[in-house]
């Protein structure tokens, strides 16, 4: 969750940690203005939208490395801490994010960035779905999973030009495709290796993460996470501890109330 400082760094400190922006009021020839920004990753539970621990890193850090080292703060702070999933968007991308959670018994519901690839591919072998595309380059259909936990597809009725026979009249390809999704890193990345990607299971699950996003919104409108005063990332951890520490507090009193549905929006804006 990058979020701006008031106040604009000369541009003349270019290597300072944040970002840069291009501004038509600049006053630089180049029509840049360097910026201090920062990133708050966070473990949130999605149902009730509360926040577990985080992390804060300069706004030109990659998000990918902080997966694992904020999920070790959570399982570090919290005894009970046994999450079945995990969701994250592409920012979190990394084969060795899926392998970390994979290793912890957590689902990793994590989108993938597009493929870099001439023909479009994951790997040469699957497309934008996770379907395997076969010697026709055709997209394969998923059939099942096998005992192993393999992934079963084969060429679509009428599918390519390779391997056809007739069986009653019908055309039909007779390629059949399977593959451990936790094979590898990179299969797991591709596949899922618990959820199969782009199923209506897994989407069922990313669509959970929404309840997180509300909740950045809430923190950045009321906890002036948006547009904060300070400087420095000690200040700023520290701003952002007392935020949470505050929605937190806010969210036991309407417990305490009764109001377990009511949590997530138990935090008033603050002018």
């Amino acid at each position: 969750m990058p979020t701006r400082a008031r106040r604009a760094v000369p541009p003349a400190t270019p290597k300072r940690p944040g970002g840069v922006k291009h501004s038509a009021k600049s006053k630089d020839k180049e029509g840049t203005e360097f910026f201090f920004g920062y990133k708050m990753h966070m473990v949130a539970d999605a149902k009730y939208g509360l926040p577990l621990a985080f992390r804060v890193t300069p706004g030109n850090r990659s998000d990918s490395p902080e997966l694992p080292e904020v999920m070790k703060k959570a399982y570090g702070d919290y005894v009970w801490f046994k999450p079945s999933v995990a969701t994250a968007d592409r920012g979190y991308d990394a084969a060795t994010n899926f392998t970390y959670l994979y290793g912890k018994n957590v689902d990793p519901i994590i989108h993938i960035r597009k493929p870099t690839s001439r023909d479009d591919l994951y790997d040469g072998v699957y497309d934008k779905d996770s379907l395997p595309h076969c010697l026709g380059n055709v997209p394969m259909e998923f059939v099942g999973t096998s005992g192993k936990g393999e992934y079963i597809y084969h060429c679509k009725e009428g599918g390519c030009h390779l391997k056809k026979s007739m069986k009653g009249g019908i055309l039909h390809c007779d390629t059949v495709y399977s593959e451990d999704p936790a094979a590898s890193p990179e299969l797991m990345r591709i596949l899922g290796p618990i959820t199969r990607r782009n199923s209506p299971e897994w989407n069922d699950l990313y669509a959970k993460r929404w309840s997180v996003e509300r909740l950045f919104k809430t923190l950045k409108e009321s906890r002036r996470l948006e547009a904060h005063c300070v400087r420095g990332l000690a200040h700023i951890t520290l701003h952002m501890m007392m935020s949470t520490l505050a929605f937190q507090a806010s969210a036991l009193a309407e417990v305490k109330k009764g109001n377990h549905g009511g949590m997530r929006w138990a935090v008033p804006k603050v002018a």
